[in-house]
């Protein structure tokens, strides 16, 4: 059996949640912790191997592609207009934002576009390089542990970046130092707690962590971060939430959630996912996104154009 220490809490009180990588069928075990409910894969990966694979293989293994094509960039800004939609109203002309994990930089270009001082810092070389190249967007190529704490930062953002880090808690700690003394940190994670997703996609290996509303909050509460305002987005496949550094009542997520989501995922079948009437109402949606990046895809001639139409 393997050894289980929580990445999170430290127990080691255990259940399996799942044993295969959903993406490619291999053995991958993720254990639920039974103390603080957050899931996370079993070993963990070290810290030079995740640098590695950040730097050289993710983009390759998840995308194909060392450096995003159109139809990638056209859904990455499609995202990027939407979170800064959501963020507009704590912004202000100026304002300096710091995107970590910052991909092909469509977040930082359109920020910019649109009148903030943005910048990014994105582990792998060649998504880097793009962002750089197509947009001038100022993203470096550097691990987030190398990363130069200057608190001077009105917002920082970490879009789908939580869940890869191998301590979420001391990676939290870190970008609440880049913060100005009035400064808040944006963060986006899928939700475990989703009730409509496939059997198989929930668990992959780059996936470390998985994080409900409640145990995200618990956890940012371990690295001194009260929240600002938390919600579900994305047909509640997705957790939005603000923090603030500041001194609270680190509440434990509630003593019956471990058991819930145990229960949630033994629901999980195809079966039920195949006859679920939420499924199929959200095709129709998914389709027209699908459809309306492959025409923006394909109507502008560079990346930086589809930047421009969403400025």
């Amino acid at each position: 059996m393997p050894v289980f220490r929580c990445g999170i809490c430290g127990s080691q009180s255990w259940q399996a949640l799942s044993e295969m990588d959903g993406k490619t069928g291999c053995p991958l075990l993720t254990a639920l912790c039974l103390q603080c409910a957050v899931a996370q894969v079993t070993p963990l990966p070290d810290a030079e191997t995740l640098h590695a694979f950040y730097a050289q293989a993710y983009r390759e293994a998840y995308k194909g592609v060392r450096r995003p094509k159109k139809k990638h960039v056209a859904r990455a800004a499609r995202l990027a207009s939407e979170r800064l939609g959501w963020l507009a109203p704590r912004l202000f002309p100026g304002a300096r934002l710091l995107d970590i994990g910052a991909g092909g930089g469509e977040f930082v270009a359109l920020a910019r576009a649109r009148g903030f001082d943005a910048e990014g810092v994105e582990p792998h070389a060649g998504y880097a390089a793009h962002a750089r190249a197509a947009y001038a967007a100022p993203v470096a190529s550097v691990p987030l542990d190398a990363l130069e704490l200057r608190p001077d930062f009105h917002l920082v953002t970490a879009f789908h970046v939580l869940e890869h880090l191998r301590d979420p808690v001391i990676a939290l700690r870190r970008l609440s130092g880049c913060l100005s003394p009035e400064g808040a940190l944006a963060i986006e994670v899928p939700n475990l707690s989703y009730q409509h997703a496939a059997p198989r996609n929930t668990f992959f290996a780059a996936h470390l962590f998985h994080f409900t509303p409640e145990t995200l909050i618990s956890t940012a509460a371990r690295a001194g971060l009260r929240p600002l305002e938390a919600q579900i987005a994305g047909d509640g496949a997705v957790i939005r939430a603000i923090f603030r550094p500041g001194a609270g009542v680190a509440e434990a997520p509630p003593a019956s959630l471990a058991a819930e989501i145990m229960a949630l995922y033994a629901r999980r079948t195809w079966g039920r996912y195949l006859l679920s009437p939420r499924v199929w109402r959200k095709l129709p949606a998914r389709l027209w996104r699908v459809a309306e990046e492959s025409f923006w895809s394909l109507r502008c001639r560079r990346a930086e154009d589809i930047i421009r139409r969403l400025a």
